[in-house]
């Protein structure tokens, strides 16, 4: 139990810390999202399901040097699914109601997965936040 709350702490410090940081960079997901959904809705759930995947590679892994490995692998995996999922044509592909056999069975999988999990979110509030070109265009009528 004192694992899960140190977590949940660490947790939330890095959500926290991830939404000053990109409010002092002004990037406008950040500035033009409110904080509780950023906060609650994105950085600190993830930030929760990635600690307690960690747990359990560190429960399952019968060494540290394997438990390091296995997380190395994890993170480069992670990296190569938001690289390939940052495209919104492929969000939109794989939860598409006419997909085929192969791409369902791909989707179930991904939503296990907590990075890809991370990457749907983060497209569905960027896609529902303003953005400056929005504001401008509107502005500008």
């Amino acid at each position: 139990m004192s694992w899960f709350i140190i977590a949940v702490l660490y947790s939330l410090i890095a959500s926290i810390s991830a939404y000053l940081a990109g409010l002092a960079f002004s990037f406008g997901f950040f500035t033009d999202t409110p904080p509780y959904i950023t906060i609650l809705l994105l950085f600190f759930p993830f930030c929760i399901a990635m600690s307690m995947m960690g747990f359990m590679i560190a429960t399952i892994a019968p060494t540290t040097k394997a438990a390091n490995a296995s997380s190395y692998g994890i993170v480069l995996l992670a990296i190569v699914i938001e690289s390939f999922t940052s495209d919104n044509n492929v969000l939109i592909m794989l939860f598409a109601t006419d997909a085929s056999t192969l791409v369902k069975a791909l989707r179930t999988v991904l939503l296990f997965y907590p990075p890809f999990s991370y990457t749907k979110v983060y497209h569905c509030l960027l896609r529902s936040s303003p953005t400056s070109q929005s504001i401008v265009a509107i502005t500008s009528m």
